[in-house]
């Protein structure tokens, strides 16, 4: 299935230095404390849950300009930039129209809804395909034959055991529509090791996590940030196919790194293709030396575009 996809897998690194955050997390209309939030670093292991007074204390291990994300059942989730030791969240309830999703009878079974469901937001690749959502049942699908989408909304967080890479993801699905052959997803996701995983099925895992990773987004990026592109067999070329290089795309600002790019770009590794672009050419968007970069910001198409879930693996990788 060849379509552009628009891929909003937001992947969030850790920087070489610590930062313990404490605070408590509210609703915002009450100001009621919320338990059982959860505060992390997306893409990550790194989180912590609200008491019940809604207070938390949690050792980023990045720079303040990589988000925390805060999440909650119920909720819709908040990503913070820019934070101070103390920190204070209001979230915003969030409203489900299940009345107008369960339709009995538009034109798809609900097997068929799953079955595109798990393949865009899995996606297809070895690792994907073995994994298994333990708790399908909470997706509720909406389905218009004229319009020809399909939306998928789930209270509660989804959670995706991926056996091939040895990890658990719980991940909290924001949106996914499926339109005339173009997928938006988007969601935050943290991560756990799978606790069914034994010593025998270390070497499987570790080849297939190396695996995953050469063909990465998170792998393109931390090339970038290390100047290791040519080192590591990428090739980048701008759109007249004059060959770049990271320096070309790089600017360094106050001891960070940003992207910067005005076109877009045709990244080639060992044959298989990518591109990449900015949504706005002319602003910086800041790359951590682990592979984060804002996905809100960078629009992939090709190889790198077609991981999905299924191919996540944690910043500490």
């Amino acid at each position: 299935m060849k379509h552009w996809v628009l891929v909003l897998l937001i992947l969030i690194s850790e920087q070489s230095f610590a930062q313990v955050i404490s605070g408590r997390i509210l609703e915002a209309s009450t100001n009621i404390p919320i338990p059982r939030a959860s505060i992390y670093i997306e893409g990550s292991f790194r989180t912590a849950i609200s008491d019940s007074s809604g207070y938390f204390s949690l050792n980023t291990g990045v720079s303040n300009q990589v988000p925390i994300i805060v999440s909650c059942v119920g909720y819709s989730s908040l990503s913070v930039t820019g934070y101070r030791p103390t920190l204070e969240v209001k979230l915003e309830p969030k409203t489900y129209r299940l009345g107008e999703v369960i339709i009995t009878d538009d034109g798809m079974s609900y097997a068929e809804k799953l079955s595109i469901f798990k393949m865009e937001f899995l996606g297809t690749s070895p690792a994907a395909l073995n994994c298994t959502i333990e708790n399908e049942d909470d997706l509720v699908f909406r389905y218009d034959r004229n319009k020809k989408s399909l939306e998928a909304i789930s209270v509660q967080p989804l959670i995706v055991y991926n056996r091939d890479l040895g990890y658990r993801v719980n991940y909290f699905l924001d949106k996914f529509v499926v339109v005339k052959g173009t997928t938006a997803l988007n969601g935050r996701g943290k991560f756990e090791q799978n606790v069914k995983d034994n010593a025998d099925d270390s070497l499987f895992i570790g080849n297939n996590r190396r695996d995953t990773y050469l063909a990465s987004r998170m792998y393109f990026i931390r090339c970038v940030w290390n100047n290791t592109l040519e080192k590591n067999n990428f090739r980048i070329y701008e759109p007249s196919g004059r060959r770049i290089f990271a320096n070309d795309l790089i600017v360094s600002k106050d001891g960070a790194k940003y992207l910067r790019i005005p076109f877009k770009i045709r990244i080639v590794r060992k044959g298989i293709e990518s591109t990449l672009y900015a949504q706005n050419r002319l602003a910086l968007s800041y790359i951590d030396k682990n592979g984060y970069y804002d996905a809100n910001e960078l629009v992939w198409s090709g190889a790198m575009a077609s991981q999905r879930v299924g191919d996540l693996l944690p910043f500490e990788y």
